[in-house]
């Protein structure tokens, strides 16, 4: 039995590196697909809150940025597949439900929004 050639296992090697990364690849993409997800509904729901909490109850902008956000809420949970974002679709969920368009946010409601708000992850 011979050990072989320097090229063959150099070639073989090659083929198993070619395969472990045919099989992880796919595993690696759909772990920073989510991570991604995750992050840009995390910014979304921080970038709209303060506006909503901030932003007289009557204003158009308000009432577009409730809009913009529930929509978003919406359209994100229909097309989510991963648990990793389901936690932070539901606290933004939970943060649109308490905004009423037309309607100022009464300091309870700001102060549990608020507290919603530091409890989403940094990342």
């Amino acid at each position: 039995m011979e050990i072989g050639s320097w090229a063959e296992w150099v070639t073989g090697f090659a083929e198993v590196l070619a395969v472990s990364v045919a099989l992880f690849l796919p595993s690696w993409e759909r772990r920073r697909a989510t991570k991604e997800k995750r992050l840009r509904t995390l910014r979304t729901i921080r970038r709209l809150t303060p506006r909503l909490l901030t932003l007289p109850a009557t204003s158009d902008e308000r009432s577009g940025d409730l809009r913009m956000l529930q929509t978003f809420l919406m359209v994100t949970d229909m097309m989510n597949i991963d648990p990793g974002v389901e936690d932070v679709i539901d606290t933004g969920q939970q943060i649109a439900s308490m905004v009423h368009q037309g309607q100022p946010v009464s300091d309870h409601d700001a102060a549990v929004i608020r507290a919603l708000l530091d409890s989403l992850p940094s990342s």
